[in-house]
């Protein structure tokens, strides 16, 4: 008779192994993230620095390029373009965009993104959307957290688990990582029952002597004790397909209490299980820059370019040596005196040498011009792998003509434009595991202010983004149905890295471009503003000196209804108000409207 095995006991054997078997990823970024982080300056990796000089990095081509690579993806905080398939909706999906903006301000988005940009040039960039309900975001793990608050944030391959049979993110039956947790926290939050949490106080705190597969895991502190006592637990994510007319979530995370090594304690019993409300996908968003078919795990940039930037450095040590061992002797006739005198020499003296033809410099060793060119060619090869890094740093030299400059950024932008597709394509698919979820939050109240477009006095009116279920103040509900009914699109922008310099000559080309149409515009009640122009553009190119270039003798107009001194009188007689017009031609001008014949009674004066 087969014995069926729970789901406890199946992840009991499957979690500590899939972990092993993932050690050979860890270890390859690791290698990378220590020539990012130069081998000889960075404590972190202090057991595993090379002893021998002759290792040592003299030029960092990875940190280099891996910092073009996130400047150009994921400079700036992204903004959402929300928009619904359905007219009906498209009221509801604008107050999504105005939402989710604000949000991820909130999250300090831009953070988590930029490191998970550097992860996927190494390797594989992972983000994690929390709900609201997981012990991680109930007890805030992360200072950027808010307990009951949905929350993105990047997850290290060093700290994660999954189903290593499986040939890509879509197909893996579970997938899960640990993190750590203040064991006071533990046995007192609310999340766990009264009976988990006295488990969790008889079991105690993580033993930091124990034995630990040394290398395996940079979340290991290099000392033995820890400052606080902590407990280890792992969040494993459980694929599970919905049955036929059930509306429950079948998928669901199911919390442990494990060791360093994901092994389960507590008899191999979750201390909570929440069913899942997000995408079907699950909880775990993966970028790659370089998908490998049949394979979990891509290639990445980082990984192709890495013999280059060592073959480099390699050749930069062997010129060092060369230029150290290099010298320059002076040789003379033995026993003739001459080197004596050739030493005590001034410069531009005239001597005389007993045999001057025996008087002669030798040069020893030196800088090889063949490891030098050789040199400079891996460089440049090395420059071709990552895009042409010196043209995506500002680098290189300038081009003779304003094409040549267009024909390089155009070679350099195909490469980014294929990162850039990725890129965009996965902080797309975070998003919207991230709206998902904010959409179903009962307790989540967004708040914000909107100002309403093509009001000249900007009236700003509340734009809270309520709970599910919650009623605005008018009756009508925030949302009903399911977030998929509203079939709404989100589409991140603005997330490259934009210089002072380049906006400044937007706007400039802007201003340029529609000038000539400003009789027409003025037509419709558009008018220019020279002076924030120029604030603008003093601010954006650091030069003030642009706000006292242009001004203007005539006094400013006073508001309307203002009641200035030159204003017309409130009224007269049977409400009649007297206009007046005043001239601003000069006095003879003035001296000869005097002479013309008088205008009739009740012409305009």
């Amino acid at each position: 008779m087969v014995v069926q095995r729970s789901l406890n006991d199946k992840l009991a054997s499957a979690l500590p192994y899939h972990y092993r078997e993932a050690r050979v990823y860890r270890e390859s970024a690791l290698e990378l993230k220590r020539d990012y982080a130069g081998r000889t300056t960075y404590p972190a990796y202090k057991d595993t620095l090379d002893v021998d000089a002759r290792e040592k990095q003299i030029v960092n081509l990875t940190m280099q390029s891996c910092e073009a690579f996130v400047m150009n993806l994921a400079a700036s905080r992204p903004r959402f373009s929300v928009s619904s398939r359905y007219a009906q909706y498209e009221d509801f999906a604008q107050k999504m965009q105005r939402a989710l903006d604000r949000y991820a301000e909130e999250l300090y988005l831009e953070e988590q993104l930029q490191e998970i940009a550097r992860d996927s040039f190494g390797l594989v960039g992972v983000a994690k959307v929390y709900q609201a309900s997981s012990a991680a975001v109930g007890l805030e793990v992360d200072y950027r957290m808010d307990p009951g608050r949905p929350f993105l944030k990047r997850m290290s391959v060093d700290r994660l688990v999954w189903d290593t049979g499986s040939t890509s993110p879509e197909d893996v039956s579970f997938i899960g990582d640990y993190y750590s947790m203040p064991f006071r926290q533990a046995i007192r939050t609310r999340r766990f029952s009264q009976s988990v949490r006295q488990q969790i106080r008889d079991m105690g705190p993580e033993n930091y002597q124990a034995d630990a597969d040394k290398g395996e895991d940079l979340a290991k502190s290099q000392n033995a004790e820890s400052v606080e006592d902590l407990i280890y637990l792992v969040d494993v994510w459980v694929r599970q397909p919905k049955k036929i007319g059930d509306k429950r979530y079948a998928s669901h995370i199911r919390t442990y209490v494990c060791d360093r090594n994901l092994n389960l304690k507590l008899n191999d019993q979750p201390v909570q299980i929440i069913g899942w409300e997000g995408e079907e996908c699950g909880p775990y968003y993966f970028l790659n820059m370089g998908p490998v078919p049949d394979h979990f795990m891509p290639s990445s940039p980082g990984q192709n370019q890495r013999l280059l930037q060592q073959f480099y450095n390699t050749l930069y040590r062997k010129l060092e040596d060369q230029a150290r061992r290099m010298k320059i002797v002076g040789t003379a006739a033995k026993g003739s005196g001459d080197h004596e005198i050739a030493r005590d020499a001034r410069d531009g003296e005239w001597v005389e040498f007993t045999e001057p033809q025996a008087v002669s410099n030798i040069r020893l060793d030196g800088p090889d011009q063949n490891i030098m060119g050789l040199m400079i060619h891996t460089g440049e090869q090395h420059s071709q792998a990552a895009g042409n890094l010196k043209a995506k740093l500002g680098l290189a030299q300038t081009a003779d003509t304003a094409t040549q400059e267009r024909m390089i950024g155009a070679m350099v932008s195909r490469l980014e434009a294929f990162y850039q597709q990725r890129y965009v394509s996965f902080v797309r698919k975070a998003a919207r595991g991230l709206a998902k979820l904010i959409f179903h939050d009962a307790s989540l109240t967004i708040p914000g202010k909107f100002t309403v477009p093509g009001v000249s006095f900007g009236l700003d009116v509340p734009d809270d983004f309520l709970p599910y279920g919650e009623l605005h103040e008018d009756g009508s509900p925030s949302r009903e149905g399911e977030y998929d009914y509203y079939r709404v699109d989100i589409d991140p922008y603005s997330m490259g890295y934009q210089s002072p310099g380049e906006k400044a000559a937007f706007i400039d080309s802007q201003v340029t471009k529609l000038m000539p149409a400003m009789p027409f515009l003025a037509q419709l009640g558009v008018q220019f503003d020279p002076n924030v122009y120029f604030d603008e553009m003093a601010n954006l190119t650091n030069t003030p000196v642009l706000r006292k270039l242009f001004k203007t003798n005539q006094a400013p107009m006073a508001p309307e209804g203002g009641g200035g001194q030159d204003m017309p009188s409130t009224g007269g007689p049977n409400g009649q108000y007297t206009h007046t017009s005043q001239s601003t031609r000069s006095p003879e001008s003035e001296a000869m409207q005097m002479f013309q014949a008088p205008q009739q009674e009740g012409a305009a004066a």
